[in-house]
């Protein structure tokens, strides 16, 4: 699983002070902390600064990557910052974060992705609104894949992000989302998935531990790649993770999972193990249910002694 860090993020106010001051010193020790803690790339968004957003990308972007190889993903749905940070951005293949199914959205974005050649997510929802159900995140996506190929972007360079919401404002939102990505995995194996696993403990405390947990949730239903905030208590999840499906250089090849396997085999409507996947299926619902269970299970008790009644969908 790729993971991107998303602690460069202007909403935070130590973070908009960085970009402010254009303290150097500051934005590199919390990109190198990202990068220790096993982000491969980052992800750096100052939407909040919306005058200056493009200049404030350009030297984010030019002071990262004078001193740390490293990829960077830029977060904004403006053009001209997007424009603007791609210009110099000079590691890798830049990410654009994002598009949706919204043609005006498509539009802007899609040609900078093309000329600049680089990766691109495509969160699933469109003019109506965000969506509720598995079934309106799967209403958008023909339109997102028919839009991407027609401009010439490959399926392995599109991200579909199924959206994750708050637990707090509903203990199914990681219900739902884990049957929205098993269906992707099994009806469009060829496109990548990628979420903000953040969100799903959004207003909640003990927040690294939830994440934890829905992290190795998704790493188990095949999720290619997630944005989240990172941290040394958050790191040891990312670490286990990747030993669990195969991705830690440092394990012997004949104790991991076969290459590009994962743990959760996707097949139809179904799921099966690694160590199963030649026996009987378990269906995907129980899987999604046993899941879905613990972590509500594990909400509940925050719940008993939190208020999140006013919580909002951030």
């Amino acid at each position: 699983m790729i993971i991107i860090g998303a602690n460069i993020n202007s909403s935070e106010d130590m973070i908009d002070s960085i970009i402010e001051e254009r303290d150097s010193s500051s934005l590199l020790a919390i990109a190198r902390a990202q990068l220790a803690w096993g982000a491969s790339i980052l992800a750096v968004n100052c939407g909040t600064r919306i005058e200056t957003e493009p200049s404030d990308l350009v030297w984010m972007t030019q002071t990262i990557q004078k001193e740390l190889p490293v990829t960077l993903c830029f977060d904004s749905p403006n053009p001209e910052a997007h424009a603007a940070a791609l210009a110099v951005h000079r590691h890798g293949r830049a990410m654009i974060d994002s598009i949706t199914a919204e043609q005006e959205r498509m539009d802007a974005i899609i040609p900078l992705a093309v000329s600049h050649h680089t990766t691109l997510t495509a969160l699933l929802h469109d003019e109506s609104g965000m969506p509720s159900t598995k079934e309106d995140r799967l209403r958008v996506l023909p339109a997102i894949i028919e839009r991407t190929r027609r401009a010439g972007i490959s399926s392995s360079d599109l991200y579909l992000d199924a959206m994750v919401f708050p637990l707090a404002t509903g203990d199914s939102s990681a219900a739902v989302y884990l049957e929205t990505l098993i269906e992707i995995r099994s009806t469009f194996p060829e496109y990548n998935t990628i979420c903000g696993l953040n969100n799903i403990s959004y207003g909640l405390p003990e927040r690294d531990r939830i994440n934890s947990g829905f992290l190795h949730m998704c790493a188990a239903a095949g999720q290619h790649a997630v944005y989240v905030k990172l941290s040394d208590a958050l790191s040891a999840a990312v670490s286990s993770q990747q030993v669990l499906t195969g991705g830690d250089p440092s394990v012997p090849a004949t104790c991991r999972p076969t290459a590009e396997v994962p743990l959760i085999h996707l097949t139809g409507n179904h799921l099966r193990t690694a160590e199963s996947r030649d026996e009987s299926y378990a269906d995907s619902s129980c899987l999604i249910g046993s899941l879905h269970k613990n972590m509500v299970c594990c909400t509940h008790s925050v719940y008993r002694t939190h208020d999140v009644s006013s919580v909002e969908v951030p």
